[in-house]
């Protein structure tokens, strides 16, 4: 594989990724936390599924699965706001003390 093509996948990885993460968090806030953090658990397993896969047909499929994973790499923003929704404001600064 020479360097373009690995420039290629890094770069995938990281635009998909900063496009994931508000659109995930847009999501969620209209599908609801729990259906789109099961959503990105699948596509993170799809994508690593596809890019596992032994001698990938093609770049592109490589690729695809590399977008897979990013977009489904924003689930952290996600879970941070999923445990900030599980404590009341109030016992978070008394478990804090």
């Amino acid at each position: 594989m020479d360097d373009r093509a690995k420039s290629w996948i890094f770069t995938i990885y990281v635009l998909f990724n900063l496009i994931g993460t508000p659109l995930m968090a847009k999501l969620s806030d209209i599908f609801g936390r729990r259906s789109i953090y099961i959503l990105d658990i699948s596509m993170f397993a799809v994508g690593s599924l596809v890019v596992a896969l032994p001698r990938t047909p093609c770049f592109s499929v490589l690729l695809f699965g590399r977008a897979c994973r990013a977009l489904a790499l924003a689930v952290s923003s996600l879970c941070q706001r999923i445990i900030g929704d599980s404590f009341r404001l109030r016992n978070a600064a008394a478990r804090s003390a």
